[in-house]
């Protein structure tokens, strides 16, 4: 009696998370120098960028107010004056130009491009979530990874979303957290500021930093998990995808005997 095949075990967030966990505690090390390389740079960028926006936005604000206390006063103002004082001011003007940012017709407009500009984005990051995991891999280029993601991620999609909204919502936590803290410096030193919050908003924005690093790096490992247990769901060579990782990942001098099992335990399930 021929033995029932076995359907490959449902794919979630849980299982790719703790798989994830158990590939970087693998190559510690090596993921570490990585994060420190690529990932540490870009999230020390995010977590400042909040605190500068704000402070050129306040340096914008002063500039409009010197700018208004310089037009002369008690004179005659001529059409000649007026195009010589405008196209020397011209993009001054622009900055100082004032919008009712608090009608309701404004915020609504605002609100309703911004759900279906994220629901679009969302649609099309669930299709294509695997595509540039396709570009290292396989080395396609153009549209073929987005095409070759779509195929892969057919029955995953709940995953693909699962993923995605785990790590937008965390991270978009931490950048909440960094916008609020330059907030609270920025009216500090408006009021005169103390020394220790100064030190409070350097310490806050390192311990964000590695955390929205850890996130980006998981964020990756994570994609990829994916992407090897799509490709072994839909019949992939088992064989093909262990060697390309193992010549990348597994073959480490201080890692030396540790294979990867995520793919083979999928495709021996199906």
């Amino acid at each position: 009696m021929a033995t029932p095949s076995l359907s490959p075990p449902p794919l979630n967030l849980w299982i790719i998370l703790s798989e994830s966990k158990r590939i970087i505690n693998a190559h510690s090390r090596h993921f570490l120098d990585l994060s420190v390389r690529f990932l540490l740079p870009l999230s020390v960028f995010i977590t400042l960028y909040p605190y500068v926006f704000l402070l050129i936005t306040d340096q914008t604000s002063l500039l409009t107010t010197t700018m208004m206390t310089s037009i002369p006063k008690q004179r005659p103002v001529t059409l000649k004056s007026a195009v010589k004082f405008t196209s020397s001011r011209y993009f001054d003007l622009i900055e100082s130009h004032q919008f009712d940012y608090a009608s309701s017709y404004f915020q609504g407009f605002v609100t309703l491009v911004t759900i279906i500009s994220i629901a679009v984005a969302v649609k099309l990051y669930v299709n294509w979530i695997l595509a540039w995991v396709v570009v290292v891999v396989e080395s396609a280029w153009g549209i073929t990874p987005l095409k070759t993601s779509k195929r892969l991620v057919k029955g995953m999609k709940c995953a693909s979303l699962s993923i995605i909204f785990f790590f937008a919502s965390t991270e978009s936590i931490l950048v909440w957290i960094s916008t609020l803290a330059a907030y609270a410096l920025l009216n500090d030193n408006e009021n005169g500021g103390k020394s220790w919050k100064g030190s409070f908003f350097f310490v806050q924005n390192w311990i964000t930093s590695a955390l929205l690093t850890l996130l980006m790096l998981y964020n990756l490992v994570a994609t990829t998990v994916m992407y090897m247990y799509c490709k072994a769901v839909h019949g992939e060579l088992v064989g093909e995808i262990a060697e390309e990782f193992a010549r990348e990942y597994v073959s480490l001098p201080f890692d030396d005997g540790k294979v990867p099992h995520l793919v083979s335990v999928a495709y021996n399930n199906i």
